[in-house]
């Protein structure tokens, strides 16, 4: 069965999560926790200062409210309050940090008259990646929902906290090497990476020049000549970018007898995230491992 764009996002969604809930799975079972990106919430070699934020109203829509109170270490503090008279919850989509577009968890429901206080956390080994080693902006792209009927309320407009150490961010990491650049995207291979879960992944930077949101899917992926199978999609905001892994999953490794990866082979399909409308394609790009 071949899914369209739009499955294949909700699908890479889905996997994503489950990816993310294994790893806390397995972390605790190991009996450890995952570190914050900036250990204690500071920049290293900045005289050790804490990293804050002001408290801030995010948004407010009937009645349903949202403020940033705080940033612990690795995990911004909010409080959500429902001074409304139907129930209603909220879910983040996407968060935006340093200008890198990554993935958070949170979907919490407020009953009307209530509050909650929630934890936004931006994973460690996701700013590991993309080589943020402390917070200076986020960006949160979120929704409101009905959570009897699951439909959406409203999608909110993305609001942004800068910190403390807004001013010190550091350059994007763009070391390695770059397989296209044109129509305002750039990518670039940075490495070919151990995942103790799923088997390995290839490590990609996609960067989104122009002035519009779009997705980008994976599509012909073949490892040492033999096709598999990927559920890669992204979304880069115009202005931003992404380091995501293009997952090669163990079972298809096994199930093709592939035991030493020399060569992946694929292509990139780049499309509209508001209508799912295909913008362009790539020509296959090759990574010669040996």
């Amino acid at each position: 069965m071949k899914l369209n764009l739009f499955e294949k996002s909700v699908f890479s969604k889905l996997l994503l999560l489950l990816m993310i809930v294994a790893v806390l799975v397995c972390t605790v079972a190991c009996g450890g926790t995952e570190e914050p990106a900036s250990g204690d919430g500071t920049k290293p070699g900045a005289g050790g200062e804490k990293i804050t934020i002001e408290e801030t109203l995010c948004f407010e829509y009937e009645g349903f409210k949202v403020t940033a109170k705080s940033l612990e270490k690795n995990e911004l503090k909010l409080l959500l309050e429902n001074n409304g008279t139907e129930a209603r919850a909220m879910s983040v989509d996407e968060v935006v940090v340093n200008g890198c577009v990554m993935s958070s968890l949170l979907s919490e429901e407020v009953a009307p008259g209530k509050k909650s206080h929630q934890s936004l956390e931006i994973y460690s080994t996701q700013m590991k990646d993309a080589g943020i080693s402390f917070i200076g902006e986020i960006t949160v792209y979120c929704h409101l929902y009905d959570p009897e009927t699951y439909m959406t309320v409203k999608n909110i407009d993305p609001f942004t906290i800068r910190t403390s150490a807004y001013e010190r961010m550091e350059a994007r990491n763009t070391e390695g090497r770059i397989v296209y650049d044109d129509n305002d995207v750039k990518v670039i291979i940075k490495s070919l990476k151990d995942d103790p879960i799923w088997g390995e992944s290839l490590l990609l930077y996609v960067e989104n020049n122009g002035s519009t949101d779009i997705g980008v899917s994976c599509e012909s992926l073949s490892v040492n000549g033999f096709m598999m199978t990927t559920l890669f999609s992204e979304t880069i905001f115009c202005g931003t970018y992404t380091v995501s892994d293009l997952e090669l999953l163990s079972s298809s490794l096994e199930e093709n007898g592939i035991t030493d990866i020399e060569s992946i082979s694929f292509s990139l399909n780049f499309y509209n995230k508001q209508n799912y409308h295909s913008l362009f394609k790539t020509e296959e790009i090759t990574y010669q491992v040996k």
